[in-house]
């Protein structure tokens, strides 16, 4: 499935660096932001996912009222949801999909890319106001 993948990257003409287990680490822009990115596919299990890191830095003394948000925001998100690693502040989007069994196909690692980007886009100014201390 590195190959549906891969065509994909092509057709979008995102340049794409193949590392291990299955990983391309590429960027995405989005409406807000140009986001890097992680895609895996793990052809054991048959899921492919996106990992996209979004642009928000926390000091240490912010961190809980970030956690929070992504708590409040992740609570009823339809597609994906956000990740934070509660030691380092880093947040990121994730999507998704299990295709066990089904074709894999450009169409579906397209929908699967642009619903994390519009997601990270459509969050990214609540985390904001976070990180920036206006809300909380």
């Amino acid at each position: 499935m590195r190959d549906v993948v891969t065509a994909f990257f092509e057709s979008e003409s995102v340049p794409a660096r193949e590392g291990p287990s299955g990983t391309f680490a590429c960027s995405f822009a989005g409406e807000r932001q140009t986001y890097e990115a992680v895609v895996r596919v793990d052809e054991r299990t048959e899921v492919v996912a996106v990992w996209s890191t979004l642009p928000v830095a926390v000091d240490a003394d912010r961190r809980a009222a970030l956690v929070e948000k992504v708590c409040r925001l992740n609570c009823g998100h339809i597609i994906g949801n956000l990740e934070i690693d509660v030691d380092t502040g880093v947040v990121r989007m994730k999507t998704s999909i299990d295709y066990g069994g089904e074709e894999l196909t450009e169409g579906f690692v397209a929908n699967l890319v642009w619903a994390n980007v519009a997601a990270a886009d459509q969050l990214l100014p609540a985390l904001l106001e976070v990180a920036v201390g206006a809300s909380r």
